[in-house]
């Protein structure tokens, strides 16, 4: 939040790097990992150009390489459903945050009736694909240890530009 300390702030799964953009743009110290090096490039490049120093590496969601109690807050967007272990990643997410730390989720829920490009084989080994009901979602948080886990929707169309296609959320 704008105004609070400079925190540091582990991306899981950063994607292009949006959300690690905004986080640096109000003055903390971001560390951006991801699995994918198509999305590595991606996101170094939305950073050239600024002024911001964020720091992207390759890595996996369920095995960080990061010391524990390393970060003030972890985030992640859009990450949790396409994990194979989903209950994994939250246990590192954990590990890696400090105690009195966060841990921020933007997630949404859908039900497409065919899977996403690249996913038809693979979606019914994937626990959490098509997302889940917010509610659904912050009792499996609980449930693996997080507490004071609030939600709420992010349901507003200047938030994306338009009309979102399906439930999305922060919890």
């Amino acid at each position: 939040q704008t105004g609070d300390a400079r925190q540091r702030v582990l991306d899981s799964g950063w994607g292009t790097g949006v959300i690690s953009l905004l986080l640096a743009e109000i003055g903390h110290d971001v560390t951006g990992v991801d699995v994918s090096e198509e999305m590595l490039e991606k996101a170094r490049e939305k950073v050239r150009g600024t002024n911001h120093s964020i720091e992207f590496r390759a890595g996996d969601a369920e095995a960080l390489e990061e010391p524990e109690d390393e970060y003030d807050l972890v985030t992640g967007r859009h990450l949790v459903w396409p994990l194979p272990d989903p209950e994994k990643a939250i246990r590192e997410w954990q590990r890696v945050v400090r105690s009195g730390g966060r841990i921020v989720l933007i997630e949404g829920h859908w039900d497409f009736p065919e899977p996403f490009d690249g996913y038809e084989d693979i979606h019914d080994d994937l626990p959490l694909y098509d997302g889940r009901p917010p509610e659904e979602l912050a009792n499996f948080l609980t449930e693996r240890g997080l507490e004071e886990v609030e939600y709420e929707p992010l349901m507003d169309p200047v938030l994306w530009g338009r009309e979102p296609h399906y439930e999305q959320y922060i919890v």
